[in-house]
């Protein structure tokens, strides 16, 4: 009886540990500032906006974001 006890004691605390480093994760690197280089992948136009894709230069994380309408890009054929 007393192993079996034992034995759920041990399974417990492995869950809870395991449950903890899941949440909390073994990354012990500190916190950043993202310094992203974007990269234009669509041209705004007169009447449509553009985007621009960057990845940041520590830690590679990527986001996409709109470029605003330009105005002075209209084209008289």
């Amino acid at each position: 009886m007393k192993n079996k006890k034992l034995i759920m004691a041990v399974v417990a605390l492995t869950m809870c540990a395991s449950t903890t480093l899941a949440f909390t994760g073994c990354n012990n690197e500190p916190e950043h500032t993202h310094s992203y280089k974007w990269t234009q992948t669509k041209a705004p136009t007169c009447s449509a906006a553009g985007e621009e894709d960057g990845v940041c230069l520590e830690c590679e994380d990527a986001k996409t974001r709109p470029i605003a309408i330009d105005p002075d890009a209209h084209k008289f054929a």
